[in-house]
């Protein structure tokens, strides 16, 4: 299995993204834990595009962690590789 972790993933670029990889048949393992709610509301949050993913991306797994946890980003590096990995936060 190709995977394709990106961060940022239910945000404009990393959404697009994720759909992108998998549309070239990746897997997509996206990393996600919705900072924009807590910045700006919840009327900023993305938790919908996060919904549209795991319906319309086939192989779409989500993760809600913070990229800053170092623990929980080895745990998905040990799991599912350094095949392919796309930063999107801004």
């Amino acid at each position: 299995m190709t995977v394709a972790l990106v961060t940022g993933a239910a945000g404009l670029i990393g959404s697009e993204s994720a759909a992108f990889f998998a549309r070239k048949g990746l897997d997509i393992v996206g990393v996600d834990n919705d900072m924009r709610r807590y910045f700006f509301g919840d009327e900023a949050s993305t938790a919908w595009r996060r919904r549209s993913l795991e319906h319309d991306v086939k192989g779409y797994q989500h993760v809600a962690a913070d990229i800053r946890d170092e623990a929980a980003m080895q745990a998905l590096f040990a799991r599912y590789g350094r095949s392919a990995t796309a930063h999107l936060t801004r």
